[in-house]
């Protein structure tokens, strides 16, 4: 069984598994990286659980991880020795933690 409810005007479907949040394989820094949708992606979950694909800190790709975030006015989590910050504009940057 699934649950369906709205958010923002559509339906949607809530049925176990995960989400997957793809970073694209692109270099995050301390500068801003833009990545339509990002937000969202995480910010609307609806509970799954969240595994980070294509994360790349220092030139190479890393193998995708589950991640644990923290949604405030920006979206937090830290991973491969890493805090990585998400805005709603859908800009992200990382820091080593």
């Amino acid at each position: 069984m699934y649950t369906t409810f709205k958010k923002g005007g559509k339906t949607m479907a809530r049925k176990g598994g995960y989400q997957i949040v793809d970073f694209k394989g692109l270099k995050l820094s301390t500068s801003e990286t833009t990545i339509p949708g990002i937000y969202e992606t995480i910010d609307g979950n609806y509970d799954k659980m969240l595994l980070a694909s294509g994360l790349n800190f220092t030139g190479t790709v890393l193998p995708d991880v589950p991640i644990t975030a923290t949604v405030s006015s920006n979206i937090t989590f830290t991973v491969y020795g890493y805090t990585v910050t998400i805005t709603s504009a859908d800009t992200v940057t990382a820091a080593e933690a």
